[in-house]
């Protein structure tokens, strides 16, 4: 601890501190449920199986970005103001307070829907890649791009948040031949409005 560790745990169900930017965790498939504990931003590499990835002082109110990988991971921030990132997989994701900013960068895809437990409209933002969610341009969402409801209303909604079921999509034509992709889950009845979401 204190310096730039690498750590590996050999079955069983680990636990992992994280003080320093160049901390590395080491952790196979199939050994045990295990977790990260962060009190620095820290990114999971790939191919280690975390289960839980958090913060080691959840009322802390240090900013701490946390990403994690191909796994499906349950992801927690402090009271700060959090980057979480889920990378792929079917994550969890809780900002704990703060204004969090939420990540999408990686292909979307069935097995990549990501639930968001604590989303607050007031504070949070959802950030979105350009080069993911192709065609809508840097910057902050145009409201003409969002629409409420159960699919795209017109040509120019893309992402489309249906407020009975919390569930969060892309349309890439609006109202064209592709299909919406569901990309993340919110709570119901949240009444968003583009102004929750940048695309960068």
């Amino acid at each position: 601890m204190g310096g730039a560790d690498t750590m590996a745990g050999y079955g069983g169900n680990d636990s992992y501190i994280v003080d320093h930017a160049g901390d590395r965790v080491s952790e196979a498939v199939g050994g045990g449920i295990d977790r990260v504990l962060a009190s620095v931003s820290h990114t999971l590499s790939a191919g280690q199986s975390i289960e839980l990835f958090g913060t080691s002082i959840p009322s802390a109110t240090t900013a701490i970005n946390l990403t994690g990988n191909e796994f499906a991971q349950t992801i927690q921030g402090n009271a700060g103001a959090n980057a979480i990132n889920g990378g792929r997989g079917a994550d969890i994701l809780t900002g704990n307070g703060g204004n969090d900013t939420f990540v999408f960068n990686s292909a979307l895809g069935g097995g990549n829907i990501d639930r968001i437990t604590d989303f607050n409209k007031a504070q949070d933002k959802i950030h979105i890649d350009n080069a993911i969610f192709a065609g809508l341009g840097a910057g902050a969402l145009t409201s003409a791009a969002f629409f409420a409801g159960t699919a795209a209303n017109d040509s120019s909604d893309h992402i489309i948040y249906n407020n009975s079921t919390g569930a969060l999509s892309f349309d890439s034509d609006g109202i064209g031949g592709a299909a919406q992709i569901q990309f993340a889950t919110l709570s119901p009845g949240l009444s968003l409005t583009a102004s929750s979401f940048f695309v960068v």
